[in-house]
C-alpha cells in the first residue's frame, strides 16, 4: 500500500525547502559553498516529488488522456508564463544592466527559445526550461511504466540516466537529454510512494537521526568533490557524484520534512511553488531596477542572496493573489 498523498504534511516542507533553496541559489548569494551543496538538490528534489506525487490512476489513463493532462498542467502554464515574461522582457530589454547583451537580439528571436524550449534560449526567463523538461520526463515514465518486468524497467530507467549526459553534449529541444537524467529521480519518487519507503526510515527516530547525519556528511563531502552543477546546464560534474549527492540530499530532506509541523507560510511556500518558480526571476530584476533607480547602486553582494530570496518571495503575494483570482488558467485550473 503506498502513502496517503492527500494527508501528507511532509510534502509541504519538501516543497517548501526546495522553492527556498532554488531562489536563494538563482539570487548569486556570495556563499560560493551553500550554492555548491543547494545546488546538488534541489532540482532533483523537484523531480522527485513530481514523481512522488503522481498518482498511479494517472498512469492507468489512455496515452493521449495523459498527454492532454500535463498540457494542461505544465505546457499551458510554460506558454502563459512565458508570454508574460517576455512582455516584460519588451519593456525593459533596452534598458538596465541587460542592455549590452540583449541589444542587438530581434523582438521576435525570444520566441525561438519558447519553442526549443532550452535554458540558453529563453533568455526571457531562463528558469522555464523546467517546465518542457518535466513534461518530457512524465512521458517518457508513462511509456517505461508499460514494461512489464520491473528489473528490466529499472534498468532501462538506470541506463538512460547514466548514458545520456555521455551521449549529448549539446542541448536537445525541450531538454530531452536533461529529462533522461531526472528520469531516475523522477522514477525513485514514484517507487517511494509506492512502497512506503520513507515511512519505514521514519518509523525509528534513532535511525532517522544515523541516516540524515551519514547523508550530509557524505553530501558535504561529495558535493565540495563535485563542484557546482547546473542540471539546466547539462553540467553534472562526475555524473555517478552527482547522482549520488543528489539521493543523499533528497533522502535528507525528506526524512527531516517528516518531523516538523507544517505552518501557514510553509503550506503557502508549497502551494505556490507553480507561481515562485517561473516569476521569481522577474522579481530578481524588479528588485534590481529599484534599488539602482532610488539609491543608484545595486544591493550589496554579501547580503544579495538573503535580501533577493526574502524580498522575491514577498512580491510574489500579490502575484499569486491576482492569478489564482482571476487567472487561474495560467497554472492549470479552471
Amino acid at each position: 500500500m503506498g502513502y496517503d498523498i492527500n494527508r501528507m504534511q511532509w510534502i509541504d516542507n519538501a516543497r517548501a525547502f526546495g522553492i527556498v533553496a532554488v531562489v536563494f541559489t538563482h539570487a548569486q548569494s556570495s556563499s560560493e559553498y551553500l550554492n555548491t551543496l543547494l545546488g546538488n538538490l534541489h532540482m532533483p528534489l523537484f523531480f522527485f516529488l513530481s514523481g512522488f506525487l503522481l498518482k498511479q490512476i494517472y498512469l492507468e489513463m489512455p496515452f493521449i488522456r495523459y498527454v492532454k493532462k500535463n498540457i494542461k498542467t505544465l505546457i499551458i502554464p510554460y506558454g502563459l508564463f512565458w508570454s508574460l515574461s517576455y512582455i516584460y522582457w519588451l519593456l525593459t530589454w533596452k534598458f538596465g544592466t541587460q542592455v549590452e547583451k540583449y541589444i542587438a537580439i530581434k523582438f521576435y528571436e525570444p520566441f525561438w527559445g519558447l519553442i526549443y524550449g532550452t535554458r540558453d534560449g529563453l533568455y526571457v526567463n531562463q528558469v522555464l526550461w523546467f517546465f518542457p523538461c518535466l513534461f518530457i520526463t512524465a512521458l517518457i515514465f508513462y511509456i517505461l511504466n508499460n514494461v512489464r518486468n520491473r528489473y528490466g524497467r529499472t534498468a532501462i530507467i538506470i541506463g538512460v540516466g547514466l548514458l545520456s549526459p555521455l551521449l549529448f553534449n549539446t542541448p536537445l529541444p525541450w531538454n530531452i537529454n536533461v529529462s533522461c537524467v531526472a528520469l531516475v529521480f523522477y522514477a525513485f519518487g514514484h517507487w517511494c510512494m509506492k512502497h512506503n519507503f520513507f515511512s519505514l526510515l521514519t518509523g525509528d527516530i534513532k535511525l532517522s537521526f544515523i541516516v540524515v547525519c551519514a547523508c550530509l556528511l557524505f553530501l558535504f563531502i561529495f558535493s565540495t568533490y563535485n563542484g557546482l552543477i547546473s542540471m539546466a546546464e547539462s553540467n553534472y560534474g562526475n555524473i555517478l557524484l552527482f547522482y549520488l549527492n543528489a539521493l543523499l540530499g533528497i533522502t535528507t530532506v525528506t526524512i527531516l520534512s517528516h518531523f516538523f509541523s507544517s505552518t501557514k507560510l510553509v503550506a503557502w511556500l508549497s502551494a505556490n511553488t507553480i507561481i515562485i518558480f517561473p516569476t521569481h526571476f522577474l522579481m530578481f530584476s524588479i528588485i534590481t531596477g529599484f534599488s539602482l533607480l532610488f539609491f543608484g547602486v545595486r544591493i550589496s553582494d554579501q547580503y544579495v542572496g538573503i535580501l533577493y530570496t526574502i524580498i522575491s518571495i514577498v512580491l510574489c503575494i500579490p502575484a499569486s493573489y491576482i492569478i489564482r483570482r482571476y487567472m487561474p488558467f495560467v497554472i492549470g485550473y479552471r
